[in-house]
């Protein structure tokens, strides 16, 4: 089963690698992210209601301190290190996007396991294909949480249970949406799309659990403060990571058993 499949494919492993380059990464995927919303014009207040939106989606929420300053942190940084970007100069820039390249290349590579094949494409395509999905991906990540931030505002304006649903399933929605395109787009097998669908709604459902679960944790434990101190929000961040990369990988896992039927 895929549980098992999950367990003898090294997945953990994979999930770590994956997470220690996401935080690598996050610079120059960040910086692409926000030169789209530059390109929309965006309204600086807007603008920091859209990123924490983001912020919010991708990361567990909750009331608790721990949590809430870490994704203010996150953000602090990530908008810091993007603004400073244009700073940088040729060689600089040319090495945060081999590092983004890495992560998509070790992305791709953890998939590619998974489906039990091999990648035939040369270095230059996979180039090409990688540099799609960094522009692409964050255009349309732009516009759709552009709108979500919208639709949030006007569901907060208006006291309503469908905007409350509609609050809670279009982070669902979003997340099962990536998942999908990752998994049908980015394995070099040639996978069915109702498979891809089908890995791609169960790990969003697990990922939104996986949330909750999480920022229960923190908010039960004080292991981190007492143990790291004012460094509390590296492990925490790191380790929020990590889970989700388990949960996508299983996801995937769960897509090539859908696909083996």
């Amino acid at each position: 089963n895929a549980a098992h499949k999950f367990y003898w494919d090294d997945c953990f492993s994979r999930a770590s690698s994956l997470a220690y380059t996401t935080l690598f990464a996050l610079v120059p995927m960040s910086a692409l992210s926000f030169s789209m919303f530059n390109a929309f014009r965006v309204d600086p207040q807007q603008f920091t209601h859209t990123v924490m939106t983001i912020l919010e989606q991708i990361m567990p929420g909750s009331e608790n301190d721990q949590l809430r300053n870490l994704r203010e942190q996150v953000f602090s940084y990530l908008t810091t290190f993007s603004s400073n970007v244009s700073a940088l100069n040729t060689l600089s820039v040319a090495v945060l996007f081999c590092t983004a390249i890495a992560l998509l290349n070790t992305i791709e590579s953890a998939l590619n396991v998974v489906w039990k094949v091999s990648s035939n494409l040369s270095i230059a395509s996979k180039i090409i294909n990688f540099w799609a999905v960094m522009t692409a991906g964050p255009l349309l990540l732009t516009i759709s949480f552009i709108w979500y931030a919208r639709v949030s505002q006007f569901a907060g304006e208006h006291e309503s249970n469908v905007f409350s649903l509609i609050d809670f399933f279009i982070p669902v929605c979003a997340t099962w949406f990536a998942l999908t395109l990752l998994f049908f787009k980015l394995p070099a097998a040639k996978v069915r799309f109702k498979d891809a669908v089908f890995g791609g709604f169960v790990a969003s459902v697990l990922f939104e659990l996986v949330k909750r679960a999480f920022a229960a944790y923190v908010s039960m434990s004080t292991t981190y403060n007492t143990i790291y101190g004012v460094l509390t929000s590296v492990p925490l961040f790191l380790f929020w990571l990590y889970l989700a990369w388990v949960v996508v990988l299983f996801g995937a896992e769960l897509s090539y058993q859908a696909g083996s039927i």
